[in-house]
Parts: C-alpha cells; structure tokens; sequence
C-alpha cells in the first residue's frame, strides 16, 4: 500500500506527459499550418510574377508595334509628294449600287506618290501573318523610276508577293490569329444604301464597313510575341467620289 506523497507524486507526472503531449501536438499543427500558408503565398507570388512578366512581354510588344507603324507612316508618307485615302475610294467604283458587302478592308489607309502617279499605292497595314515582320513595309520606290516614261516597253511596277492588298481575295487569315484593332463598340458593318435612295441619287452610298481586323505577325530572331498594326486616315471627313 502506498502512502499519500507517492500517490500525490505519480498524478503530478501523470499531468506533466498529457501537458507535453498537448504542447507537441499544437506545435506541429502550428508548423503544418505555417508551411502551408508560406506554400499559398509562393504560388501566389509565382502567379503575379508570371502574369507580370506576361503583362509587361505584352507592353513592350504593344511598343514594338506602335514604332513599326510610325517607321511605315514615315517612310511612306513622310515626304510632302504623297496624298493618302481609304481603301474604299479604289474600289466603290466597281461596286453597283454601292452593295458594301462586297468590299473588302474598306477601312486601309493607301499612300500615293504624287511624283509617281503609275506607282500603285502603300498600305499602311502590319501585314499578313504567314509573312516575315515588316514584309508589308516594304516600300515600292526602290523599284519604281518616276524619270522612264510610262509605255510598252516599260512595265509599271506591280506589289511584292508579301504585300496584303484590301482587294485581295487568296488570302484569308485564320481567325484565331485576328485581333481586333476597331471593334464594332466603334464602328459599325457596312451599310448598303436603300433601292429608293439609288433610283433617286445614284450617287448617295451606304456605309462600308469601318471594323478592322488584322492577323498577329511573329517577331523576328524568335523573339516570343507577336504584334498587329493599322494606320487610320483621321483627314477622310468627306468622300472624293460622291456628286455633288
């Protein structure tokens, strides 16, 4: 039979191992819990780092474009011998009726040479995307001599193969690879001009349509990222082929 101190002294020890096991136990739900936030918050830091390192790959490529398209404008445009029109001034010529379904890319800014009247005109678009970055800028004057005389024996200088022209029918980029530079929250489809307005005014049109869409071009030397471009014609605020 033991005596009180031993029983006394035995339900102490007893109390200080549950007492241990207690503070073990929270301890290492306190460790299970801080790996687990410091996992949460290094793949959310792994997260934004990404989606800023996409947005700022994004930026930059947005840059690279605006550049190119200020390089093309400067190249084409930039002497005071250019006059410059949409597209849809070429080609509503052909179209009875002013049917605006039928016309393509309306919405292109051409660039003709004034000293150069025979010298098709430049597009000032970013081009197609199964062609090399800047294929589109390539300008025609360096195969156009405005001195020889306009004849038989000479032939007018015609697009590169890599050009995209507004009219052009065998070329249809994919539409997975189109971006949208004016949306239909700006501009509208085209507008055909009603039967009782053309037997009344042959010569009133409809609307093209003004949405531009152009294909994503890669970047050279591997560079990931692609850009698209369009140049608008902000100085069209009247049609030069409308009587009257």
């Amino acid at each position: 039979m033991s005596s009180p101190r031993a029983t006394l002294s035995a339900s102490g020890s007893s109390a200080r191992r549950g007492f241990s096991l207690v503070l073990t136990l929270t301890v290492m739900a306190m460790l299970t819990l801080m790996m687990i936030t410091t996992a949460a918050f290094v793949t959310i830091e792994s997260r934004l780092a990404k989606q800023h390192h996409l947005a700022t790959r994004a930026r930059l490529n947005g840059l690279v474009a605006v550049r190119l398209a200020l390089a093309h404008l400067q190249q084409e445009a930039g002497p005071d011998q250019r006059a410059t029109a949409r597209a849809d001034f070429t080609v509503t010529q052909t179209q009875p009726g002013r049917n605006w379904t039928g016309v393509r890319n309306a919405m292109w800014t051409g660039v003709w040479r004034n000293d150069a009247p025979m010298q098709p005109p430049a597009w000032l678009i970013s081009g197609r995307h199964d062609r090399p970055a800047g294929a589109q800028a390539v300008s025609l004057a360096a195969n156009f001599d405005p001195a020889l005389p306009v004849g038989p024996a000479n032939v007018v200088p015609d697009y590169p193969e890599s050009v995209w022209l507004p009219w052009q029918t065998d070329y249809v980029p994919p539409a997975a690879s189109l971006v949208t530079l004016v949306g239909a929250a700006t501009s509208d489809g085209p507008v055909d001009a009603s039967p009782a307005i053309i037997k009344a005014a042959p010569e009133s049109p409809g609307r093209p349509d003004g949405r531009v869409a152009l294909p994503k071009v890669a970047l050279p030397d591997q560079v990931a990222g692609a850009y698209a471009y369009w140049i608008g014609d902000e100085g069209v605020k009247a049609r030069l082929d409308v009587a009257d």
